[in-house]
């Protein structure tokens, strides 16, 4: 039945403070459960966000979703407490940038992860499971739960609170002390969230600690050993005062030492440091926020175990309440099934106590994630290994649960995968809900994911009710007529059912006991009269220690026949309604479905058996029942002969076609039998010897060319095949085989003796054999190269082999060196090209030219300059661009500015250099260009060139340091600030400000201002109070805030109204007294 969250309207709220907003009170719970993909989840929770009234806190690993974003956004703006925490790790997408923008999202600042996945509506709803707000998570499997339940809002908000932190704040003159070692129990002491220290100074100190603001502007420097200057930023009160970066409690343990750096304002008003940083010179970063995460976070959930409405619930958060001890309680005490359904599962305490429960007789059966499958931790095979019936997710997307279901009542869920980064690092949400109706929910979705119908192929490991007949023929309200119940032990051993309860249900309640013992895979009926009613009857099956082993659905019998409720296929159990069928009645036996018939086959060999021949017959009967066997062997083998033996042998007298039938019997009796024919030849005749080889035997001076060949036949006409054995040795190996040729074709080598033999085979398996011939090949070639000079003078051949006269084959490096005075130019005759290296093969007698011309005399390079153009204008950085060539090769290009020195472009035949123009003065320069060839310069080229370049302006800044904004003012204050240009703070001509409606006025000084306001002369009123500054060209942006004037009236007199209503009263009495005169 779909369930929906009930929502209740917010009473109007005038002011909250951060986080002490009063849970809302409910006597009720309600629940709805969802699943990915076949459920809009991302869509159910955007109608829980809009759907609003006050606050929303929501803890997710990774957000990625826009509508999910633009709805926490929407909620924002209408004026809900809207607060988000996520991992850093997703920190720079662009959905996290947008919720950045509007202040509503902090990270954990911490290297494992923060993996929660809840969300806290109103102070009354909670959701939680797998989810991630991603693409990912939407089309692949997750489950989300939400629940109302105030006690459930307020573990999971005293968690959120954790993670959020408040403001971290340093009075005037206070000071902070961060411990990055051992620590100690100074309440204004500050504890880093990461347990390594940062100093690495053991001997001689001198690292340094830089302290940042929020906005990543060095506030404060400080080094021991003064190697640097210590830094402190003026525009704050706030700087490093003191540091401890070697201390001597451990001195060849540095882990251990306490080291500490020490903050103090020195200024008159309270410095706000939430978000600052403090790091050291390799950048290992700390933020200042009181947010705890991971091992950090205290244990205090203040509601871990509590029932509602009959809803038992369990919270737990990792990794300080030692969540896999909580999850090996449920599974230690799982009596019937265990299902679990995980992304990554390496946890190996809560895979051992799985494995222990699963040897007991508890059914486990689980869903790995199939991207985890090369997991080096993974406990998959492990689990597979010692008969846990685990598989992988078949589906493409992702199997992102984390989910336990125990005994069909007891849901395990949220974002806790079970590893041991989950268990000690990560910050993770569990919630354990003992409910069988969210159970069966969770575990149709189990089965859905598996792939199959719930009630498909599943047997019990139980003690089952497996019949019910409720109304059986005749008047049932006549104590003749027995209403009966079957019981079914699926089991592999015998049961005591002494002391056991059969109670009903519907109407009174009728509890019976049982007595007896029932036998493995057998049933027992119970009979009673009048003690189940037709309508709406269900029944629950309790042992003798009053534990519930099973419970029937409600069931309905209006007629009198022989029709009852039975489990089909029988003793089926996945407490579902689906198990259960209306079908004939089987009282005392099988329902059906389940009972396997033994399966007979067989083979034998060999595959075309003879008259005489030894026939060997192969059993490859199976039973498929599990707990079945095959225990008889029956063999016919059609001429009279029968075997009992497993794996008989057999001869037949006569050829001819004969049907040989094995019937099997099991060990429940149950028969079963299978009949081949099998054609009993009279004989096989081999092949003839294969014979007239090619080349023939003792052949000499053999091509190496040749293909080998031979001739066979066989007397029955039957098809033959070859294996042929070849090889420089004798014998000879095989090289081919199962050939239908009589030809083969080999690799020969010349002047090699080589052996040979054909076995010929037949379709029957008959064979034949030749002798062994052998034949020796030709002597290999041998041809001669000849070598041409031209002209005779010019140069010399080198030959690689040398020598004049080669091998056949043969392959001969020739290489042409110049003589001085000479170059290279090519070859002819048997070769051509430019190469003065070429190869050539002696496959005949060759005949090569190498010609060379004189060298002709070098060339001086050329250079042009192709940008920037003659008389052109030039700023900044400018990329002066060209080209040179030459006769050979432009070895390099050089350039100079002015009277400057020769300096090497980048590349040489295409070139270029950059030039910063913004280091010579503006006006006029000439660029000069030159080529290089290793011999000779190129001609000089120039452009000249007009440098212009001018500096832009910067806006100044200005900042109102006090008063504070909000702050309430009286009497004469005085109002101070800062100012400053990134062009100079000289630049800087006055600084003004405005109080509420009145004029700009110059202000006392610039980088440092002040202004003196007698706040007595105006109303008691808020006031904006605004600051600018100006450099000559450009007002900065304006700094503002608000300030609330209360000065109270002088002398104590009465306010005018209160005198005018005083004189009033005295006319009234005077008036009075007159009338009654």
């Amino acid at each position: 039945m779909e369930r929906r969250i009930k929502y209740v309207l917010a009473v109007a709220l005038t002011f909250l403070l951060i986080f002490n907003i009063p849970l809302v009170a409910t006597s009720s719970i309600s629940y709805s459960i969802y699943f990915t993909p076949k459920d809009r989840v991302d869509q159910c929770m955007v109608d829980l966000i809009n759907h609003a009234n006050s606050s929303i806190y929501a803890a997710f690993y990774d957000i990625g979703l826009d509508n999910v974003v633009d709805a926490l956004i929407n909620a924002y703006v209408r004026g809900l407490d809207v607060r988000v925490v996520t991992d850093d790790k997703e920190g720079n997408t662009s959905q996290y940038q947008q919720l950045k923008m509007y202040g509503i999202v902090k990270t954990d600042h911490k290297s494992s992860s923060m993996h929660n996945k809840f969300i806290i509506v109103d102070n009354r709803t909670v959701w939680t499971g797998s989810y991630n707000p991603t693409p990912n998570c939407n089309t692949g499997y997750n489950n989300v739960i939400v629940i109302n339940s105030t006690k459930l809002v307020a573990d999971y908000l005293t968690e959120f609170k954790e993670m959020w932190g408040t403001r971290c704040l340093i009075k005037p003159g206070g000071s902070i002390r961060v411990h990055t070692g051992c620590g100690n129990d100074n309440s204004t002491d500050v504890y880093w969230q990461r347990g390594k220290p940062v100093w690495n100074n053991k001997d001689t100190g001198g690292d340094t600690a830089f302290l940042r603001d929020n906005k990543g502007n060095l506030v404060g420097r400080y080094t021991t050993n003064q190697s640097q200057t210590n830094f402190t930023n003026t525009s704050y009160t706030v700087t490093i005062s003191n540091a401890e970066f070697d201390t001597l409690h451990h001195p060849e343990k540095d882990y251990l030492n306490e080291e500490w750096v020490e903050i103090t304002n020195y200024g008159n008003t309270t410095v706000d440091m939430t978000d600052w940083t403090l790091s050291d010179e390799a950048n290992h970063v700390y933020y200042f926020s009181s947010g705890k995460f991971g091992r950090y976070s205290p244990r205090n959930t203040p509601y871990p175990d509590f029932v509602t409405n009959g809803i038992g619930m369990e919270v737990y958060f990792a990794p300080e309440d030692n969540v896999s001890s909580e999850i090996i309680k449920e599974i230690e005490a799982a009596n019937h099934t265990i299902y679990f359904e995980t992304f990554v599962f390496t946890h190996h305490e809560i895979e051992q106590a799985i494995i222990e429960k699963n040897k007991s007789g508890v059914n486990a059966k689980g869903i790995f994630e199939k991207n985890m499958k090369y997991h080096s931790n993974s406990t998959f095979q492990n689990m597979s290994s010692n008969g846990i019936n685990v598989t992988w997710d078949r589906s493409p997307e992702i199997m992102h649960n984390k989910v336990f279901i125990i005994d069909n009542k007891t849901v395990i869920t949220g974002s806790f995968n079970p590893s041991k980064n989950a268990d000690t690092k990560n910050d993770e949400n569990v919630i354990i809900i003992h409910n069988e109706n969210i159970a069966r929910e969770y575990i149709d979705e189990f089965y859905r994911i598996l792939g199959r119908q719930p009630g498909e192929n599943n047997s019990s490991t139980h003690i089952v009710i497996n019949e019910v007949e409720l109304n059986p023929p005749g008047d049932d309200r006549l104590s003749t007529v027995m209403e009966w119940v079957e019981i079914y032990n699926p089991t592999s051993n015998a049961v005591n059912l002494t002391g056991w309860t059969l109670s009903t249900t519907h109407g009174e309640t009728v509890t019976v006991t049982l007595y007896g013992t029932i036998n493995e895979k057998g049933y027992h009926v119970y009979e009673r009269s009048r003690w189940l009613d037709n309508e709406d009857e269900s029944l629950i099956l309790r042992n003798a220690y009053g534990n519930e082993i099973d419970r029937t659905p409600i069931l309905s019998d209006l007629d009198n026949d022989n029709f009852s409720w039975q489990r089909y296929l029988n003793g089926i159990d996945t407490n579902l309604s689906s198990d259960w069928k209306f079908r004939f009645s089987t009282k005392g036996y099988s329902n059906g479905g389940m009972h396997y018939l033994p399966i007979a086959n067989f083979s034998w060999t060999p595959s075309n058996p003879t008259v005489l021949g030894t026939i060997q017959f192969n059993d490859l009967s199976y039973d498929p029942d599990p707990d079945g066997s095959i225990v008889n062997w029956t063999w016919n083998f059609g001429d009279g002969d029968i075997s009992y033996e497993t794996n008989p042998s057999h001869q037949y007298a006569d050829d001819g076609i004969y049907d040989v039938t094995l019937t099997v019997k099991d060990n429940d009796g149950a028969t079963s039998s299978i009949t081949k024919q099998i054609n009993i030849s009279k004989g096989n005749s081999p092949p003839n010897k294969p014979s007239q080889p090619f080349p023939a035997n003792s052949s000499i001076n053999v091509s190496v060319n040749s293909i080998l060949s031979w001739v066979c036949n066989d007397p029955d006409g039957d098809d033959l095949t070859y294996d042929v054995y070849f090889g420089t040795s004798s014998p000879p190996t095989k090289v081919e085989d199962n050939i239908t040729s009589t030809n083969y074709n080999p690799s020969l080598q010349y002047s090699t003796i080589y052996y040979w033999r054909i076995v010929a085979w037949d379709e029957h398996g008959a064979k034949n054999e030749s002798m062994l011939w052998h034949f020796t090949t030709m002597a290999v070639p041998q041809y001669t190269l000849t070598i041409t000079i031209d002209p005779s003078n010019a140069g010399s051949i080198t030959l690689n082999p040398s020598g004049g006269v080669y091998d056949k084959g043969t392959v001969v490096t020739i290489t042409a060196h110049a003589n001085s005075g000479y170059e290279f130019s090519h070859w002819s005759g048997d070769s051509s090209g430019t190469n003065p290296t070429i190869q050539i093969t002696m496959d005949s007698d060759k005949s090569v030219t190498a010609h060379f011309s004189e060298t002709p005399q070098n060339q001086p390079p050329t250079v042009t300059i192709t940008s920037p153009l003659n008389n052109s204008t030039v700023s900044g950085i400018v990329n002066i661009q060209g080209t040179a060539s030459d006769d050979g090769t432009v070895q390099r290009v050089e350039i100079k500015i002015d009277s400057g020195l020769w300096m090497t472009a980048t590349g040489t035949t295409s070139w270029s250099y950059s030039w910063n123009t913004t280091l010579v003065s503006n006006g006029n320069h000439t660029i000069y260009a030159r080529s290089y060839d290793g011999t000779n310069y190129s001609s000089i080229v120039s452009v000249a060139i007009i440098v212009n370049n001018i500096l832009p302006n910067h806006k100044p800044n200005v900042d109102i340091i006090f008063p504070l904004d909000g702050a309430v003012v009286k009497g004469i204050i005085t109002i101070h600030g800062t100012a400053s240009d990134e062009d100079g703070n000289e630049s800087i001509v006055k600084v003004e400000i405005k109080i509420g409606d009145g004029n700009w006025k110059v202000v006392s000084g610039t980088t440092s201002w002040n202004y003196s306001w007698d706040s007595t002369s105006v109303e008691n009123v808020d006031y904006a109070i605004q600051a600018r500054a100006y450099d000559g060209q450009e007002y900065s942006s304006i700094d503002s805030i608000i300030v609330k004037v209360n000065n109270k009236k002088e002398g104590g007199g009465i306010p005018g109204f209160e005198l005018i209503a005083l004189f009033v009263a005295l006319a009234a009495i005077l008036l009075c007294k007159r009338k009654q005169r």
